[in-house]
């Protein structure tokens, strides 16, 4: 989150994000088919299209957005919850957590009161209503991969998740100025 403070104040939030995952997912591709791996199905494109456009153009997306007003504290906070989002995706599609992953939970939960206990923060409604959703998408899209949109195996998916996220990003990016 740190590198996205640095870099907010030179490239908007989509664009900044627009270039890092267009370019990691271009390069990883490409490494992907020198080493004589299979590209991915057009099912697994659409499926990394749907993921991508969730995690990493809403995601991410929005965390940069959030960003823009909210203080990286917030945010981190914010973030640090998507474990317990995740599973209640999860459990609206028919996944329950283990035990040790509800502990975790506990575990983490714990943790996030005590690093904001007696903090004060202050952020726009805008930027906490952006860091809300960016949270929502990133964890039905981590859910959605894992059981009703699959991606192509290994670092293929990767790249085509980032490929299509970046796509993503790149639209809004022009969309928004």
């Amino acid at each position: 989150y740190l590198a996205i403070e640095w870099a907010l104040p030179v490239f908007p939030p989509f664009f900044f994000f627009f270039l890092r995952f267009l370019t990691a997912g271009m390069l990883l591709m490409v490494f992907v088919r020198l080493r004589g791996g299979a590209g991915p199905s057009r099912m697994q494109w659409r499926n990394a299209l749907v993921v991508g456009s969730l995690m990493l153009g809403g995601g991410m997306g929005l965390t940069a957005t959030a960003q823009q007003s909210v203080g990286s504290g917030l945010i981190a906070s914010f973030i640090a919850v998507v474990p317990m989002m995740v599973s209640a995706w999860g459990l609206l599609l028919g996944q329950r957590p283990s035990r040790l992953e509800l502990a975790g939970m506990l575990v983490g939960l714990v943790g996030i009161v005590l690093l904001v206990q007696g903090a004060s923060f202050s952020a726009a409604p805008m930027g906490l209503l952006a860091i809300a959703a960016a949270t929502l998408m990133w964890s039905l899209g981590s859910v959605l991969q894992t059981t009703h949109l699959p991606l192509a195996p290994g670092p293929s998916g990767f790249a085509s998740e980032m490929l299509c996220g970046g796509v993503v990003l790149m639209l809004l990016s022009a969309l928004t100025g």
